[in-house]
């Protein structure tokens, strides 16, 4: 695989959780995007953070420029407390110059949060082709390693007998 397969072909790299893993955009998910397409408006440069429920999408911009021959370590937490409040953090180390970025992103509606009882979202990493039978041959991401970690909020109630 070339560097220009997906920098310069019609492509778009996600990495992160979404309900499945085809070359269709998933229903729900929080994921990290770089989309490549000359044939759209939508030529991205940065990745994105993508919060998606019931197949309505907003796009946050992390600022983290997407450059090829580019080792990336990629970090995506959602958290939900007791009471509701979504935490989505996140942080991109580019591993060939040792720069960290981070931040957190919130989209604007609440309801793009994957969160209802039969939201299921799983870890993946996924390079979909977009472009014609002649472009983007080749596509292939390397991952070394995927972590999950599931932290729910804690309730706890004693009962008293007396």
């Amino acid at each position: 695989m070339t560097d220009t397969d997906i920098t310069t072909d019609a492509t778009k790299t996600r990495i992160g959780f979404a309900d499945i893993w085809t070359n269709s955009a998933p229903a729900d998910g929080v994921y990290f995007e770089r989309t490549y397409d000359t044939l759209l408006p939508l030529t991205e440069t940065t990745f994105q953070v993508v919060f998606r429920n019931g197949g309505a999408e907003e796009r946050i911009n992390t600022g983290v420029t997407f450059a090829a021959s580019t080792i990336y370590r990629a970090y995506l937490s959602v958290e939900c407390n007791s009471s509701g409040t979504f935490t989505t953090s996140w942080e991109i180390l580019n591993d060939t110059t040792n720069v960290t970025s981070s931040g957190t992103a919130a989209p604007t509606n609440t309801a793009r949060y994957p969160s209802a009882s039969t939201d299921y979202i799983n870890p993946g990493c996924i390079i979909q082709k977009t472009g014609s039978v002649t472009t983007a041959t080749s596509r292939l991401i390397r991952v070394d390693y995927i972590g999950t970690r599931i932290r729910r909020p804690l309730n706890r109630s004693m009962k008293l007998f007396a």
